[in-house]
């Protein structure tokens, strides 16, 4: 039996990653944009202090990350 919102999630990420030719750089851009322009607040869970923690954008990491993989 097939979870109908595995498969609508499915169908969106085949839909998302076509739309930049599967490029995983292009994917992973377009993620980040999109998390800035939403204005909302990321977190993680920080095993070392068993707390969440906020996550700060990457854009100063982002060049030199993009840079590494070209």
């Amino acid at each position: 039996m097939k979870d109908p919102i595995v498969a609508e999630i499915h169908r969106y990420r085949a839909q998302h990653a076509k739309r930049f030719n599967y490029d995983i750089h292009a994917i992973c851009e377009d993620i980040r944009r999109s998390e800035a322009e939403s204005g909302g607040k990321f977190v993680t869970w920080d095993a070392k202090r068993k707390c969440m923690v906020e996550v700060k954008p990457l854009k100063a990491a982002r060049g030199k990350l993009l840079a590494a993989h070209k």
